[in-house]
């Protein structure tokens, strides 16, 4: 699985399928350290994907990782204040 995501990675390093391929794969694998690569490489491809960035500072935090968690908490607060403001509709009947 690593392997098929490497070469795909290869080819196009930014795509976001074989990134998030490879994270999973690292992470049944327990590869840490390669897991909190793809993953800053897959913050860093998707500046709006909150999930991700999440995800990172978990596998940080669980790592024991603290070093670098402020810069993605920040970040983290940022794409959640760029987000629009969902409208609702007011619907009435006459």
């Amino acid at each position: 699985m690593i392997r098929v995501a490497q070469e795909i990675l290869a080819i196009h390093p930014s795509n976001r399928r074989a990134l998030t391929f490879a994270a999973d794969a690292y992470e049944a694998k327990g590869a840490v350290d390669d897991l909190v690569r793809v993953l800053r490489l897959t913050a860093a491809s998707d500046s709006t994907n909150r999930a991700v960035r999440l995800r990172l500072a978990r596998v940080l935090a669980n790592a024991g990782r603290y070093y670098g968690l402020g810069k993605i908490w920040q970040r983290l607060e940022f794409v959640k204040e760029r987000r629009p403001a969902r409208c609702h509709r007011v619907h009435t009947s006459f």
